[in-house]
């Protein structure tokens, strides 16, 4: 893209062995699989309605625009690692678009043999997953600690999960959504909000933590049948079903 807006459109599966620069005025769009190899950068936009985005690299990349507020759209979006070595994929640290998935995002590839760390912590860029939120077993993910984690779908997490002083936002306005694997010790949650009217979330049997504050504004959450440990406050405007389990307040300071 020069002066004149273009759209490059997928027109069947794609793959990119090195980086991928989306310029100025421009629009990758489609509904293909398609695959980077390297970094995906740039000052276009990216408005994805189908398909599987895979940043599958071998070293460390960075991710996202370049400058501007422009929104990177996926239906899928996923970050893997084709090498025997860890890597980790950056946000840009130089714009302030939004990455948005309309259905699942997913870090790391548990077939792959080793990890792939995604690091929202070093340059903070929002990012809403509109469907499931998936680490395998060979994913690692730093939070920012200064803008939200939304997530409408499911979360699972079966690798590692840093939440800094961040703080994860459920927005699903309808039911079934589960919270499951990894939510405590190095895997738990420092900020948690539930906030979506109409949404229905479920921890299951999968033991959880948050080490600061618990909200519940709107929607009903079912809680562990095992148990929750909450360090912070706790603010329940609507629906939270107990399931059997315990509920551990263990602050060393008082709370409101």
């Amino acid at each position: 893209g020069g002066s004149v807006t273009e759209s490059y459109s997928l027109e069947g599966s794609t793959t990119a062995v090195g980086d991928l620069l989306i310029t100025a005025n421009g629009t990758l769009i489609g509904t293909q699989n398609m695959t980077v190899n390297g970094s995906a950068t740039g000052t276009g936009a990216v408005a994805l309605t189908g398909g599987t985005f895979s940043n599958r690299v071998s070293t460390s990349q960075n991710f996202g625009t370049t400058s501007g507020s422009t929104a990177w759209t996926f239906n899928n979006l996923s970050f893997e690692n084709s090498s025997a070595s860890p890597v980790t994929i950056t946000t840009n640290p130089t714009a302030t678009g939004t990455i948005t998935t309309t259905g699942a995002m997913t870090i790391g590839n548990a077939a792959d043999t080793s990890t792939t760390l995604l690091d929202n912590e070093s340059n903070d860029r929002t990012i809403d997953a509109n469907g499931n939120w998936t680490i395998t077993s060979q994913g690692i993910y730093t939070a920012s600690s200064t803008i939200p984690l939304t997530v409408a779908g499911s979360y699972v997490n079966s690798g590692t999960f840093t939440a800094n002083t961040g703080l994860v936002r459920f927005d699903a306005t309808t039911g079934g959504r589960t919270l499951s694997g990894n939510m405590t010790g190095g895997n738990k949650f420092y900020d948690l909000v539930f906030n979506g009217s109409g949404g229905g979330w479920s921890f299951g049997t999968s033991s959880a933590e948050v080490i600061n504050d618990m909200t519940i504004t709107n929607g009903s959450v079912t809680g562990p049948s095992t148990s929750l440990i909450l360090t912070g406050n706790y603010v329940n405007t609507a629906t939270y079903v107990h399931n059997s389990g315990t509920i551990v307040f263990n602050a060393t300071t008082s709370k409101a």
